[in-house]
């Protein structure tokens, strides 16, 4: 395999994989340096794909078998276990995932294109020649470096915690990171297929928690930790009857930042380009356009023969003409519950409804 390419992309999640597969359909000499063994692996979020203009093509073009559910609706749930609001979705615009799996059929559709895929290789620094990114070096002795004339790091939050992002100083210095459990479960009571459920209160330290429904006994849900899952589900609340006989069949680890969901100032520089979460993005939709807008623009710079930051800058330009740093996470209306006792919450609800704060962005503006 070579070590020299057009384009070097680091990381093989939904960002990354739609990069090389838009870059190495235009032409483009493409590689994937992926840090783990098996693409999708590990798991870092529920699955859930919001709707968008591009979201059928985005469903279209994966095995079918990848999508659990077709999403209905939201619903949201008092302290109390009253259910006080449900938000419909349009039909056929927001979809479960099978996470993992959707990953690697994106990474398939890039090797057809021709993309090259490295796996089991952690990236450890970036080449520069004369101030211009020009590459990556790894950990691997078989290709301890790989030269590339752009640049793409699709490293996820990871990136804006201790990957590229941060070495070169394009991330929030101040942002805050916190890690938790994310668990498939089974035997989850009183679920209906395609529809979540926020369920407010004083139950976690947040002031809600999440189920993401896959069917109607199984369910993906994040927290801190096991030990505080256990302790949300002992307790009176409608959520710790919902997991009172529920199983744990897989668990996975995350890391959050303070900031995620916030588009990072800048995200080009000269021959490096900052996709999906690692600049600031977070759901499945922005990862996979702004990969195949940074795509575009790379080749575009190529054939110029131009990658500086002036040549590349119409990637975020791009990016924010669509409107991807408007739409970022919506529940941090839902931030202003932590610390609220339940009675708080209660008398909260009316108001955060009459002003359209009770809310989750299941179905994007763009």
């Amino acid at each position: 395999m070579s070590s020299e390419y057009d384009i070097v992309i680091v990381g093989a999640g939904p960002a990354g994989c739609s990069a090389a597969r838009t870059a190495s359909e235009k032409g483009a000499r493409v590689v994937v340096v992926e840090e783990h063994r098996v693409v999708g692996l590990p798991r870092h979020c529920s699955g859930r794909l919001q709707g968008s203009s591009f979201t059928d093509e985005i469903v279209r073009s994966v095995d079918p078998r990848v999508i659990l559910a077709e999403c209905r609706g939201r619903r949201f749930y008092s302290p109390s276990g009253e259910m006080v609001l449900e938000e419909p979705v349009p039909p056929k615009s927001v979809y479960m995932l099978v996470r993992e799996e959707f990953d690697r059929e994106l990474a398939r559709l890039a090797a057809e294109a021709g993309a090259d895929f490295v796996l089991n290789t952690r990236v450890t620094g970036i080449i520069k020649k004369q101030g211009v990114v020009c590459g990556v070096t790894t950990a691997s002795r078989s290709m301890p470096e790989v030269s590339a004339r752009v640049v793409i790091c699709a490293q996820g939050s990871a990136g804006r915690f201790n990957g590229i992002a941060r070495w070169e100083g394009m991330s929030s210095p101040d942002e805050e990171f916190a890690g938790g459990v994310l668990l498939e479960l089974r035997r989850v009571r009183g679920l209906e297929a395609g529809v979540p459920e926020v369920h407010l209160g004083n139950l976690s330290e947040i002031g809600f928690a999440r189920i993401w429904t896959r069917d109607e006994r199984s369910a993906w849900v994040t927290c801190p930790s096991l030990q505080v899952f256990e302790k949300m589900r002992r307790s009176n609340y409608l959520y710790a009857r919902r997991m009172k006989e529920a199983v744990a069949v897989q668990m996975h680890g995350w890391t959050f930042g303070s900031k995620s969901g916030d588009q990072l100032p800048q995200l080009v520089k000269d021959g490096l380009m900052l996709v999906g979460d690692s600049a600031g993005y977070t759901s499945i939709i922005h990862a996979v356009v702004s990969g195949r807008f940074a795509a575009e623009v790379a080749v575009e710079a190529l054939g110029r023969g131009d990658v500086g930051a002036d040549s590349l800058i119409g990637y975020q330009r791009r990016c924010e003409k669509l409107g991807l740093h408007r739409t970022g996470l919506s529940w941090k209306t839902l931030n202003q519950l932590k610390g609220m006792s339940d009675g708080q919450i209660e008398a909260r609800i009316p108001v955060m409804i009459e002003r359209g704060e009770l809310r989750y962005l299941d179905v994007l503006p763009f």
